[in-house]
């Protein structure tokens, strides 16, 4: 049987015969379903009951209620063996009275109900959709990191596992243009702030050299007093940024002067030896030969 649309207005009928029979239903005008049932009854019908409603849907929970209530009195189809006042009394009932709205209350909670799967379900689908988009852009990240790191798209496909028809398909989203550019800027930044690093160790250990090797000049040259103007002039360059690698034997490529043997001499030798004693690891050690009075192999060299 077709449904009646749930904001139309509907009765609910009870039609009786002579045969003790009363058959209820729902209908938009029950003395037109009178009209279309008594056209193929063998006996005379009669309207015993009309009960209007609003919304078809109230009718419709009166009506299960109802038939609720005369369950153990049902024939067949929609046929009670009950009386119009029997109806009367079922519908007048408190639970018929009710049904309509604890109806429309359980179809408002069915209602929530879908919305709330629905909104789970989008919500799926939208989290589906931002994790595959995450994913793409990772891969677009890496890629581009790798091309920016100067590699080639085969080997970039050999690290991330793919095949180079895969790489040459990333290369065409829209969105990785722009990665490349960002991650060759990342990359330029990286390798300025390692050389700047680099310098920054190199200084600091030609300054621990400079401390270490000659104190008077790096006390001179980066005490507080001295003007930042005379640092940036007389940089600590002095002091061999690589020194020299270990040898088992000095190597002398310097000509020796001749000093006399007096104290005047001995002094100026001193001064000779301590101001090249940074050019070089020998240097270093003719120096300190010097100041402990020996004779450096050069001049024994010479000697000889």
């Amino acid at each position: 049987m077709r449904l009646l649309e749930p904001d139309r207005e509907a009765d609910v009928y009870a039609i009786s015969c002579e045969l003790g029979l009363t058959r209820i239903g729902v209908a938009a005008d029950a003395r037109e379903r009178l009209r279309a049932m008594q056209v193929g009854s063998p006996v005379p019908l009669e309207l015993a009951g009309r009960y209007h409603y609003r919304g078809a849907d109230e009718a419709y929970a009166a009506t299960a209620d109802l038939r609720r209530q005369l369950a153990d009195r049902h024939e067949r189809g929609g046929w009670y063996r009950v009386t119009g006042a029997q109806v009367r009394q079922a519908i007048g009932n408190r639970s018929a009275r009710q049904a309509p709205r604890e109806a429309a209350e359980a179809r408002e909670e069915a209602a929530a109900t879908v919305r709330e799967l629905d909104e789970q379900e989008h919500e799926r689908v939208r989290q589906r959709r931002r994790s595959r988009a995450a994913i793409r852009k990772q891969k677009l990240r890496a890629l581009a990191r790798l091309l920016a790191e100067g590699k080639t798209q085969r080997a970039a496909a050999a690290e991330l596992g793919v095949s180079e028809r895969t790489i040459h398909r990333w290369m065409r989203q829209p969105g990785f243009a722009r990665e490349l550019t960002k991650a060759t800027s990342r990359h330029e930044r990286d390798l300025e702030r390692e050389r700047k690093r680099e310098q920054t160790r190199r200084n600091h250990n030609e300054r621990r050299r400079l401390r270490r090797h000659n104190p008077k000049l790096y006390y001179e040259l980066y005490s507080p007093a001295t003007p930042p103007e005379r640092r940036r002039a007389q940089p600590p360059a002095a002091a061999p940024a690589q020194p020299a690698p270990r040898s088992r034997h000095r190597q002398q490529s310097h000509t020796v002067p001749s000093f006399p043997n007096t104290r005047e001499g001995q002094r100026q030798r001193l001064a000779h030896y301590e101001a090249r004693k940074l050019d070089s690891r020998e240097a270093f050690l003719d120096y300190n030969d010097v100041k402990a009075g020996r004779e450096t192999p050069a001049e024994r060299r010479a000697r000889e």
